[in-house]
């Protein structure tokens, strides 16, 4: 049996690809701070109210998001 070598994937540093890591941080970080707002009318909050998870799984998925949204910019967290 041969054995082959793995193949790491790593995320190129070019202008092009921190573009696209900025324009998924800004959309991550939109959409996670929209879900800490706390008025009854705001469309996140009706919707976790009809999805029935109720608002402590909003503040949940925010916080994921904005995780989400830094780590895009570290690059030993992005891969190709």
């Amino acid at each position: 049996m041969i054995e082959t070598p793995t193949s790491e994937r790593k995320f190129a540093n070019s202008g092009r690809d921190w573009a696209l890591r900025g324009v998924i941080f800004l959309i991550f970080l939109f959409s996670g701070t929209a879900k800490f707002k706390s008025d009854a009318h705001t469309p996140w909050v009706v919707l976790y109210n009809q999805i029935g998870f109720g608002q402590w799984f909003r503040y949940v998925t925010a916080v994921i998001e904005l995780v989400g949204a830094f780590l895009v910019l570290i690059p030993q967290t992005v891969m190709a």
